[in-house]
Formats: structure tokens, C-alpha cells, sequence
């Protein structure tokens, strides 16, 4: 196995080569796993230490096509850098690319499925420093304690109030003998329950004492046998409130739903039908990357350019007929680390399903 290290790279480079993994082939005995919500951390979310992290193919589970809806990607490879949080994907039509460089710290999160089963998983690196290990450990021990928590009749507010407890007893050094940084949870993001083809399926998994928020929230739901969870808290040396951007390239579909006519137009233009049964049945509702759109010939959608689609995909969301996820940082110059596990509930106890 070749080696590959992060330095110098582009986050659409490194996306790339991510997904050609993912493409590589689909683990047999993953199949079953997954359909019946088993252990599967060995297989579907296995890396080694960062001191030895030299390859994507250390990163994540080879999954089959990200095109096709009996398995492959379920939630587009995400960069996160820095004080980027979350929902960043590099696009062929970005105007100032972003280089990695020693002494980052870099997120990946992704989801990849079997038949619409998901699992969704992320972690964090130093790029080539030891600088951030501080700030991992915590990151690590607080979806733990998230994850040691689940079980059936978990109170979820319960595990919110844990581990914003536990981030906020602690303070890291970034680099020795110098600032002290007191630590937050990124507090309007949250874990979350997941169906099948639905990565977000009503259920959130708080990162914060709820009842401590400003008005105070009263939130009473529970795990229940045979459901499925992602535990994520984001870990942040900022302000701790999302912050967002502009360039979106994460969308899903809501529902399946029937193609929208074709608005009204004073001159001809393509119909939206086509791009909108494209998506409909390439993806469903899983979330997509408008990337992968661009990389492809607008005329294959029915439309005359890749602005075009843009168009499409906002009047799309405007119509709540699709959701876009704008990507979220903290403020800048700041630092945001997240690991994500997912846990599957059966009568008894929670099954960790992931792996680092």
C-alpha cells in the first residue's frame, strides 16, 4: 500500500481520493451487519493512530459506488479546517482553494450505507504536529461518554448535560507555555437518530445542557430499542455559536416526491424534470455533492450550464422540496475537533457500531 500524507494537499484532493476508496469494493460480510444494525466497527469505520496515518485507504471502509443506491456514500466526505465545523465540500467552481498545511487540524466526516442503511462517522487529526492531542483526547472522551451513556430509555437531554459538564471542566494548551483555552460545545449542533435512506430522523442527541439554554428547553425524548444513533459533539476553543458560509455544496431531498413543473418562462429553457428525476433516483434522500453534479455534463440534467443547476437546486430549496447544509466555522482562529461514533440500540444495551 503506497503512502499519502495530507501536507500540501488541496481538501478536493483529498476528497477525491477518499471517494475512490470508498469506490474500491463493498465488504460481504458488512452487508449483513449493517442491514441488521451488528457490531461493525472493525470493518466500517477502522483507522490506525495519527502517527501512522498515511493513506485514506487507513481511514475508511472501502465502499462500493457513491452513485447508486444499494450502497456507497450516504453523507458527502466532509474538510474541516480549523475553525471549520462542519458541511464543507470542496466544488469544481471554487474560486480559492485551500491548501493544507503542517500544523492544521483537519475533520473528515462522512456516511457511507448498505440499502439505505447509514452509519456515520467523523474524526480528527493534527496535520504532522502534536500540537492539537490535547484537544482530540477531550473531543474522543466526550462522544464516549456519550456513547457509554445510550441505551434503551436514555433520557437525551441526560447525555447532552454530561458532556457539555465534562468540556467545560477542562482547559488545553494549544502550543506548551503559551494561551490557555477554555472549551465549549458547539451548541447548536447536535447528535442524532438515523433511518433508513434519512441520516437526520427526528431524534436529536444534545450537546448541551438544554435546560441551562436561554429560554430554557424542555426535551424529554428517549433511545428506544431499534434505533440508531450518531454521537457528535464538536469540541471548540471560539465562541462556541455557528457561523455560516456561503458556498454550499451539500444538498438532500426531502421526500420523494413527484418532478416540479417547469416555472414558468418567458423564453424556452430546459424543463427541471430530468435533473430532478436524476437526482430522485440516483440519491433518493440521501445527501448529495453538488461536485459531483459539476463533474458531469449539464445536458445529462437538461440543463444548458452548471450555473443553471445551481438555479435549479435554490428554487428547489426555496420550494422545501430539497434542504441545502451551508457549511458552518466558529470564528476564525479558532479551533473545532469532532469524533462521531454511531450506536445501534437493542432491548438491553447499546452496540457500538464504529471504530477508531
Amino acid at each position: 500500500m503506497q503512502t499519502w500524507d495530507y501536507e500540501g494537499k488541496s481538501p478536493l484532493e483529498i476528497v477525491r481520493r477518499i471517494e475512490g476508496e470508498i469506490r474500491a469494493a463493498l465488504p460481504e460480510e458488512l452487508t449483513t451487519c449493517a442491514a441488521q444494525g451488528s457490531k461493525t466497527r472493525d470493518t466500517l469505520c477502522s483507522r490506525r493512530e495519527p502517527t501512522e496515518l498515511t493513506t485514506p485507504c487507513d481511514l475508511l471502509p472501502t465502499f462500493g459506488q457513491p452513485r447508486r443506491l444499494n450502497q456507497g456514500i450516504a453523507f458527502p466526505v466532509g474538510i474541516g479546517i480549523n475553525h471549520c465545523v462542519a458541511h464543507y465540500g470542496p466544488l469544481l467552481s471554487t474560486e480559492t482553494p485551500i491548501l493544507i498545511k503542517d500544523g492544521d487540524l483537519l475533520k473528515i466526516d462522512f456516511g457511507v450505507h448498505v440499502g439505505g442503511h447509514i452509519t456515520d462517522a467523523a474524526f480528527t487529526l493534527g496535520i504532522n504536529t502534536t500540537r492539537f492531542d490535547e484537544l482530540i483526547g477531550v473531543s474522543r472522551r466526550a462522544t464516549m461518554i456519550g456513547v457509554e451513556m445510550s441505551g434503551p430509555d436514555q433520557l437525551l437531554s441526560e447525555i447532552g448535560d454530561a458532556i457539555e459538564e465534562y468540556v467545560t471542566s477542562k482547559e488545553i494548551t494549544i502550543d506548551p507555555g503559551k494561551k490557555t483555552y477554555p472549551l465549549k460545545t458547539m451548541k447548536e449542533l447536535c447528535g442524532h437518530s438515523i433511518g433508513q435512506f434519512i441520516i437526520h430522523s427526528g431524534k436529536a442527541v444534545p450537546n448541551c445542557n438544554l435546560s441551562k439554554q436561554s429560554p430554557p428547553i424542555l426535551y424529554r425524548e428517549r433511545m428506544r430499542p431499534g434505533e440508531k444513533y450518531a454521537i457528535e459533539p464538536f469540541i471548540t476553543t471560539g465562541n462556541g455559536v455557528n457561523i455560516y458560509g456561503t458556498e454550499i455544496s451539500h444538498y438532500r431531498m426531502l421526500s420523494s416526491l413527484p418532478s416540479p413543473s417547469p416555472s414558468p418562462s418567458p423564453s424556452p429553457s430546459p424543463s427541471p424534470s430530468r435533473f430532478y428525476e436524476y437526482i430522485r433516483n440516483e440519491y433518493q434522500t440521501l445527501p448529495f455533492n453538488l461536485r459531483w453534479l459539476e463533474e458531469l455534463a449539464p445536458s445529462i440534467l437538461g440543463c444548458d450550464t452548471h450555473q443553471e443547476i445551481k438555479n435549479h437546486l435554490k428554487e428547489w430549496v426555496d420550494a422545501k422540496l430539497m434542504e441545502e447544509y451551508p457549511p458552518i466555522y466558529d470564528v476564525e482562529g479558532s479551533y473545532v475537533a469532532q469524533t462521531e461514533h454511531n450506536v445501534w440500540i437493542d432491548e438491553k444495551r447499546a452496540i457500538l457500531l464504529t471504530g477508531f
